[in-house]
C-alpha cells in the first residue's frame, strides 16, 4: 500500500513535473548515445566532405549505419546541399540515410514525406525531432501506364507551410517501387518538379527501373540532366534554370 501511494503521488502530485522531466532526459540521453561515433564524424562534414576522404567516410558510415544510398551518390547530394546557404531540403522517403540529410543540412530546413506511419515513428524515436509528413500515395506500379496518360491528379496535396515553399533540393528515394503492388514514385516525382525552386535540383533514385526511368523523362526533362551516378542503382541529377 505504501508503494501504491508513493507511486500516485508522484504521478498526480507536485512532483509529477520532476518525474516527466526526469523521463524526458532519460529519452534525450538515450538518442544521444544512439550512433554516437557516426554523429560526431558527421558533425566533422564541413572538415571532409570537399575532399578525397570523402568516399571512404561514407563507406564506413555506410556499414555502421546501413543506407542504401552508394558513397559516390552522397557525395554529389550532399556537395549540393552544402553548396546552398540556409538550404531548404524535401526527402521522399524516411530511412537509415535520414541521419545524413539532417547533418548535412544543420543551417536549413529538412521536411520528409513518408508513407508507412510505422516505419515513421520508429524513425522519430531514434533521432528525435523531425519534420515528417505521413503521405497516402494511392497508387500501385503495376497502374503506372494509367497515371502516365492522365497525370493531373499525381500531385500530392501539401500543408500550406511546404507548398508556399521554394525548395531547393529535392531528393525522391521513396516510397517503394520494385514491386506491382508497391505505390511507386510516380506522385513524388511529379510533386518533386511542381515544389522545386526555379534554380533548385532534384535527385531520383533508382532510375535504372522503368517507372522512374519514364516519369522522370517526361516530368523533369532530359535536357535538365546535369548527371547520372551508376553504382549498384542509377541516381539522376536534374537542376532546373527556369520554370
Amino acid at each position: 500500500m505504501r508503494v501504491f501511494c508513493t507511486r500516485t503521488y508522484i504521478k498526480n502530485g507536485p512532483l509529477n513535473y520532476i518525474f516527466e522531466k526526469f523521463k524526458y532526459l532519460k529519452v534525450t540521453a538515450w538518442r544521444f548515445r544512439q550512433h554516437l561515433p557516426e554523429k560526431c564524424v558527421l558533425m566533422l562534414m564541413p572538415l571532409w566532405i570537399n575532399s578525397r576522404h570523402a568516399i571512404p567516410v561514407f563507406w564506413w558510415l555506410r556499414r555502421r549505419l546501413g543506407f542504401l544510398f552508394m558513397p559516390t551518390q552522397l557525395v554529389s547530394v550532399v556537395r549540393t546541399i552544402r553548396a546552398s546557404s540556409r538550404c531548404n531540403l524535401a526527402v521522399f522517403g524516411v530511412g537509415h540515410d535520414t541521419l545524413i540529410w539532417k547533418f548535412a543540412n544543420r543551417s536549413g530546413r529538412c521536411v520528409f514525406f513518408e508513407h508507412s506511419k510505422d516505419w515513421a515513428g520508429k524513425t522519430l524515436a531514434r533521432l528525435g525531432r523531425l519534420e515528417i509528413y505521413i503521405v497516402d500515395y494511392g497508387t500501385r506500379v503495376d497502374d503506372w501506364r494509367k497515371w502516365m496518360a492522365n497525370p493531373d491528379p499525381l500531385g500530392l496535396p501539401l500543408p500550406d507551410n511546404v507548398a508556399d515553399t521554394s525548395w531547393d533540393v529535392v531528393i525522391v528515394d521513396g516510397p517503394p517501387g520494385g514491386r506491382g503492388i508497391d505505390p511507386g514514385r510516380m506522385r513524388s516525382i511529379v510533386t518533386a518538379r511542381s515544389m522545386v525552386a526555379p534554380s533548385g535540383h532534384i535527385f531520383v533514385d533508382d532510375c535504372d527501373r522503368t517507372v522512374e526511368q519514364e516519369f522522370c523523362r517526361v516530368y523533369l526533362g532530359e535536357e535538365n540532366l546535369v548527371d547520372a551516378i551508376f553504382d549498384r542503382t542509377l541516381m539522376k541529377h536534374y537542376q532546373f534554370n527556369n520554370r
